[in-house]
């Protein structure tokens, strides 16, 4: 084999091997059947099951002929952008194809359409290092930025983001033969993330210092105003003699009422069972107050003596001091 033929036998390889996948793919039967049946769905007014059939025809065998028909079915949905690219396309295939009469009717066709295609420009004020801006799951190239884009009448989602930056978003409607125009503005700079401070940790209540001589001291009033004291005090004893006087007669009555029920106190009703623990609850009541008053009346007394002692001075001082025990309580009197 002379080097010519062998360098045309490794050129013919590689365009079988670059041309492989694509016509691996082709089915002229399938492409033939699937626009048939594409055909009939577009007459019987079945326009999306019709586009499908088309759009499948087309990738299984490409066509000039089966685009025009698949841009008339996209223009019956109102899919007009869709349906131009689909017009301008078929008259290129068409060309190559050799089927000049095509390319006129499809030249026409989208030359027809062009009025009424909406148009959608976005710019963008300051982009921001990395900006990334999507119209729906589209991506909008920068290049793209400023550019009146033809579009399908319909809302869009305009989106726009940065590293850093809050990311922005808007809709917009565009309806046909509409020109609009989305303006992106600077992307607010996002703040940097706070740390959160350490939580305190949970520990013992603070203690406040313990003064040098180890004892806290808190004086009471002197007994100069110990007729005060002894007032107040003996006041609190008189009260307390009277709530226990009134709690014994209450608990009299009640155990009367128990009795004189339930002489047996076997079988007794609840009425009965009832008077004799409300008696028995008055009695205690009554026994603890009359305690409290006499031990009231006791010291009001005393601090009423003392405090009328002409040229005599009384103090009195709590301590505390922390032992070998714990915090020992003092109770000091001193003249």
């Amino acid at each position: 084999m002379t080097a010519p033929r062998a360098i045309a036998s490794l050129a013919a390889v590689a365009v079988a091997a670059l041309l492989a996948p694509s016509t691996a793919r082709a089915d002229p039967a399938a492409a033939e059947a699937l626009f048939r049946e594409g055909r009939r769905l577009l007459d019987d007014g079945k326009t999306e099951e019709a586009c499908l059939k088309l759009a499948e025809s087309q990738a299984q065998d490409p066509s000039s002929g089966t685009l025009l028909n698949l841009g008339w079915c996209h223009e019956i949905q109102h899919k007009l952008a869709t349906a131009w690219s689909d017009y301008v396309s078929a008259a290129r295939l068409a060309r190559e194809q050799g089927r000049p009469d095509r390319a006129v009717v499809a030249d026409k066709k989208a030359t027809d359409l062009e009025p009424r295609l909406p148009h959608l420009t976005v710019t963008a004020v300051a982009p921001a290092e990395g900006l990334q801006i999507d119209r729906g799951d589209e991506r909008i190239g920068m290049g793209l930025l400023g550019s009146a884009v033809p579009l399908d009448p319909g809302s869009y989602v305009i989106t726009a983001k940065a590293p850093g930056h809050r990311p922005w978003k808007t809709t917009i409607d565009v309806a046909e033969a509409e020109s609009k125009t989305v303006q992106v503005p600077e992307l607010e700079v996002e703040a940097p993330a706070v740390a959160e401070a350490p939580a305190t940790p949970l520990g013992p209540p603070a203690i406040a210092p313990v003064p040098p001589d180890g004892a806290l001291s808190a004086a009471a009033p002197s007994a100069s105003h110990g007729h005060t004291f002894g007032w107040i005090i003996g006041g609190v004893g008189v009260a307390g003699l009277a709530v226990g006087a009134v709690s014994g007669v209450a608990s009299l009555i009640s155990y009367h009422d128990a009795t004189t029920q339930c002489p047996l106190r076997t079988g007794c009703s609840d009425a009965a069972i009832s008077a004799r623990n409300s008696a028995e609850a008055k009695a205690w009541v009554s026994n603890i107050a009359f305690g409290v008053g006499v031990v009231g009346v006791g010291i009001g007394s005393f601090l009423l003596l003392t405090g009328r002692r002409s040229g005599t001075t009384t103090s009195v001082a709590v301590r505390a001091a922390p032992d070998a025990t714990g915090m020992r309580v003092s109770l000091e009197q001193s003249f």
